[in-house]
């Protein structure tokens, strides 16, 4: 089985809030499974940083879902930028930011040579994902609506999480690789907190049969694997999951590849014989 019908393309966004004709264009990336299609139609695994991951997932994809134990084949759907670099810093901070009601603080020092920087577009960038994206698919491809999966690492990871706590309806499977939970002095760990205090009968309903991974690797800045267990600690009666799992060794950067292998299959069904 090979991946084919891999396409790349330019999306007008429409639900960009930006100004900047740069915020207002995306690069989307789409592999199909050569393979029959299921009943219920392909799972889909929506990727961000697709311009630095999709390749090499899209190959994680077609290696573990070879017969006859494999991971169910799926679609992988890539959210990228117009760039020919592997990251557009400024509109990750942008994109994978949720809106505060005071001014967000700046990063860690190490990050603020990147100068000036926006936030406050996560809502925007799931309103698209939701409500022309995922159309655009139903529309061209055979897809399983009720088994959506997003992948995100560092900010991608933390726009995982805020989706997850905001918008759980919109994606079944969640993967969180090294979730910067550190932004804005703990922003959405504390909202959580508020949440699970004011109101774990919400939580509890709203998160139901929802499962999440979350990665980090052992050789990262102190603050991520702390951080992320204490989000697990409060999620973790309402989710399925299998806590917050340390890939030893590995920093920040080398750990997306290993975790998002292991996240799919906790996403991905094997097949049967």
């Amino acid at each position: 089985m090979l991946v084919t019908n891999a396409v790349e393309f330019e999306m007008h966004d429409n639900f960009a809030k930006q100004d900047e004709p740069a915020y207002q264009t995306r690069r989307i990336y789409v592999s199909v499974p050569d393979s029959e299609v299921p009943d219920a139609g392909f799972p889909v695994i929506f990727l961000l940083d697709a311009n630095a991951c999709f390749r090499p997932v899209a190959e994680q994809i077609r290696l573990a879902s070879r017969h006859p134990k494999g991971i169910q084949p799926a679609i992988l759907v890539g959210i990228g930028y117009d760039i020919t670099e592997p990251y557009d810093t400024k509109r990750r901070w942008y994109d994978f930011t949720p809106a505060t009601a005071l001014p967000a603080k700046q990063p860690l020092a190490h990050m603020r040579r990147n100068g000036p920087v926006n936030y406050g577009g996560a809502a925007a960038l799931g309103e698209f994902i939701e409500k022309q994206l995922k159309p655009w698919l139903a529309a061209h491809y055979d897809v399983d609506k009720d088994n959506y999966t997003l992948n995100g690492h560092s900010l991608g990871g933390l726009f995982t999480l805020n989706t997850l706590l905001n918008n759980p309806g919109y994606y079944q499977h969640f993967i969180a690789v090294s979730p910067s939970l550190w932004w804005h002095d703990n922003h959405l760990l504390n909202q959580l907190k508020q949440t699970w205090h004011d109101s774990p009968a919400l939580l509890e309903r709203q998160l139901n049969q929802k499962h999440l991974s979350v990665y980090v690797g052992g050789e990262e800045r102190e603050v991520m694997l702390p951080d992320a267990k204490q989000f697990m600690r409060y999620i973790e009666t309402f989710v399925e999951t299998k806590g917050v799992i340390e890939l030893n060794h590995l920093n920040h950067g080398l750990v997306v590849q290993p975790a998002i292998a292991h996240g799919l299959l906790q996403a991905l069904p094997k097949q049967t014989e």
